[in-house]
């Protein structure tokens, strides 16, 4: 099965019919976000500041049920949007190929996940969040597959993989070697 969800598309679909159509989903940064016009500058290697006018966003990307996931909202709020898009995509990606949670529960799966370590837990920070066990599981990189492996009750390997720009297809290269092995 296969998931996944970029700006100006939901779901994998959508995202073809972008690419085959020409569409490009950059765009201004939307107000709800941040306040853009505050880091914004067109001028070149000023500090704190951009001179990117537009991005890639995706729509709603607040849109999570932790409880769907056995996460209290307190354990939500702390996690890194890249786990909760992570654990949202595993789960479609299980529906899109026929599979169920009960069908996986003690199967020997592996979980291979690229990722980057974000900024999420230091935006916590500086909005005086306190420091607690859920926000340093929720910042932990590792963390992202073990989170669907966990919830799946999967006992194979979860494996979190930083490469930087590469990290996704590496994470596939990987999973495809453990398939071999």
């Amino acid at each position: 099965g296969m998931a996944g969800r970029f700006p100006g598309a939901a779901d994998i679909g959508e995202f073809e019919r972008l690419l085959l159509n020409g569409v490009c989903a950059v765009g201004p940064v939307p107000e709800e976000r941040w306040e853009h016009a505050r880091v914004y500058d067109p001028r070149p290697l000023r500090a704190g500041r951009s001179i990117c006018p537009e991005g890639g966003f995706l729509a709603d990307a607040y849109g999570f049920d932790p409880e769907f996931f056995g996460l209290s909202p307190a354990e939500a709020t702390a996690m890194d949007p890249q786990q909760r898009l992570f654990l949202m995509a595993a789960w479609h990606a299980l529906e899109d190929a026929g599979l169920s949670s009960p069908a996986l529960k003690n199967v020997n799966c592996g979980v291979y996940a690229g990722n980057v370590a974000g900024d999420y837990g230091r935006l916590l920070e500086a909005a005086g969040h306190p420091g607690d066990a859920h926000s340093f599981m929720g910042s932990a990189a590792s963390m992202l597959p073990a989170r669907i492996a966990y919830h799946l009750d999967l006992k194979g390997p979860a494996i979190s993989i930083d490469t930087a720009c590469s990290s996704s297809l590496v994470a596939i290269a990987e999973a495809c070697e453990a398939l071999r092995g």
